[in-house]
C-alpha cells in the first residue's frame, strides 16, 4: 500500500512516478492525482427593492469551480431561475411587511469538496403614493370668485402623499403655482389661455425613495365661466293670496356659469348695503315667500362662481298681513227679465268659480251673466285659486 499526503497548492491533475526497490530489483510506480479546485460563492452587496417591484433581478453574484448553484431566502418569497447566478425573486406580503429578507447563494463543490455559501441583505424600500384629491372649481371671473376679486385658486382638496422624498405640482396649462411643493397651501393662477380652454389637469408628483419610480396622480381644475344674472330684469314680485304679502321670484334665469345654478335666498336685518345676511334654512329654490318685514338678498352660485347678494326686497316691497289678493265683485241692479254683468278681479291671478249656478250663464271666469231672474235679492259667493305663493 502507497499513501501520498500533503496539501495541494493547486488543482488539476498531476502524474507520479514512485521507484520502488526490493529482492526482485527496482520497479517504478505510477498513477495521477486529481485535486478539485474549492467552489467560491459571493452573493454581492446587499440589495434594495421597491416593495411595488414584483420581480426584483438579484444582481452582483458570482460563483466558481461548481457543479451549480442555488438560492434561498430567509423569508417567504419565491425564486424564478433559482439556478442561475441572476435569479429574480418574487417577495411575499410577509417579506414587505418586515421589511427585509437575507437571500443565500449556495454553490455546490465537486466531489469531494462541499458546498459554500454566501448571504447578503435584500431591503424593501416603500413605494411613494399620491394622490391629487378631488377635482377643483374656479370661477374665471375674480369678481364672483371665492373669496371675491381672487385670482388663484387653493388646488389641495383631498390631497395626500406618503413614502416620498419630495412633491410637487404641475399643469397641462401655462398657469402658475404658488407653494407647488404643498399639499395644503398649493395654489393655481390660471392664465388667460387656461380660462379660454374651460379646464386644465393637475398632476400631483411624489419622488419616491431610490430605488423607487415616482407616483402621479391628477386631477381636474375647471374654469367657470362668469354668471350673468342682472337684479332688474331677473326678479319680479308677485301678490299671494289674502293677508300673506308677496312672494320673490327668478322670472327671467341666469346664464353662464356651468349651466347649473343654486339660489340661497338671504334674511339681512340691516337694509343698508353692509352688514351681514343669513342664509335662510330651506329657501333654496327660484322663489321666496317672506314670513317678516325685513331686507331679502339673493345668492346664486354655479360652479365655482358667486353672484355678491343681490338686494330683492325692502320693507316697502314686503308688506305681509296687506289686504293683496282679495276679490273685488261689483253689485248691480237689474230689472225683472233683465240681465247684467257681474265681474270679479283681485290683484292675484285666480282661477274663479261663482255659487250658486242659478239665473248665471257659467260658474266660470272672472265675468258671469245674470238673467231670467223674478223679483228679489240674489247673492253670490265666488271662490278663487291660485297656484302662487303656495296657493289660496
Amino acid at each position: 500500500t502507497i499513501t501520498i499526503s500533503g496539501t495541494p497548492t493547486a488543482s488539476g491533475t498531476f502524474n507520479y512516478t514512485i521507484p520502488l526497490t526490493g529482492g526482485c530489483g527496482s520497479v517504478n510506480a505510477t498513477g495521477t492525482i486529481t485535486v478539485n479546485a474549492k467552489p467560491t460563492a459571493n452573493a454581492g452587496l446587499n440589495q434594495a427593492a421597491c416593495s411595488n417591484n414584483n420581480s426584483i433581478t438579484i444582481s452582483g453574484a458570482s460563483a466558481t469551480n461548481n457543479i451549480g448553484v442555488s438560492w434561498s431566502t430567509s423569508g417567504t418569497g419565491t425564486f424564478t431561475n433559482g439556478a442561475t447566478i441572476t435569479p429574480t425573486y418574487a417577495p411575499s406580503a410577509a417579506d414587505i411587511t418586515a421589511g427585509s429578507v437575507t437571500i443565500t447563494l449556495t454553490a455546490l463543490g465537486k466531489a469531494p469538496c462541499g458546498n459554500v455559501t454566501s448571504s447578503k441583505t435584500l431591503s424593501f424600500v416603500n413605494a411613494p403614493i399620491a394622490v391629487a384629491g378631488t377635482n377643483v372649481s374656479f370661477c374665471s371671473n375674480p369678481a364672483q370668485a371665492t373669496p371675491q376679486n381672487a385670482t388663484s385658486v387653493n388646488i389641495t382638496a383631498g390631497s395626500s402623499a406618503s413614502n416620498y422624498s419630495t412633491i410637487t405640482w404641475s399643469s397641462s396649462g401655462s398657469g402658475s403655482f404658488t407653494n407647488a411643493n404643498s399639499l395644503t397651501n398649493a395654489t393655481y393662477t390660471p392664465s388667460a389661455a387656461d380660462n379660454a380652454a374651460g379646464s386644465v389637469t393637475l398632476t400631483l408628483t411624489a419622488s419616491g425613495n431610490s430605488p423607487c419610480a415616482n407616483a402621479v396622480s391628477q386631477k381636474t381644475l375647471t374654469l367657470t365661466p362668469k354668471i350673468i344674472f342682472n337684479e332688474a330684469d331677473y326678479w319680479a314680485e308677485f301678490a299671494t293670496c289674502l293677508g300673506m304679502g308677496v312672494e320673490f321670484r327668478v322670472t327671467n334665469f341666469p346664464t353662464g356659469g356651468n349651466g347649473s345654478f343654486a339660489y340661497q335666498w338671504m334674511d339681512k336685518n340691516n337694509c343698508g348695503i353692509s352688514g351681514n345676511s343669513n342664509p335662510i334654512p330651506g329657501a333654496n329654490g327660484t322663489s321666496y315667500l317672506p314670513t317678516n318685514n325685513d331686507c331679502y338678498w339673493l345668492q346664486i352660485t354655479s360652479g365655482g362662481c358667486t353672484i355678491p347678494q343681490t338686494l330683492v326686497s325692502t320693507t316697502e316691497r314686503n308688506r305681509p298681513g296687506a289686504d293683496r289678493g282679495g276679490i273685488t265683485i261689483n253689485s248691480s241692479n237689474v230689472c225683472v227679465g233683465g240681465n247684467a254683468t257681474l265681474t270679479a278681479s283681485s290683484e292675484v291671478t285666480y282661477t274663479y268659480t261663482w255659487s250658486p249656478a242659478t239665473f248665471l250663464n257659467t260658474t266660470n271666469g272672472s265675468s258671469v251673466i245674470f238673467s231670467g231672474a223674478p223679483a228679489g235679492t240674489y247673492t253670490y259667493t265666488v271662490t278663487g285659486t291660485n297656484s302662487e305663493g303656495g296657493g289660496c
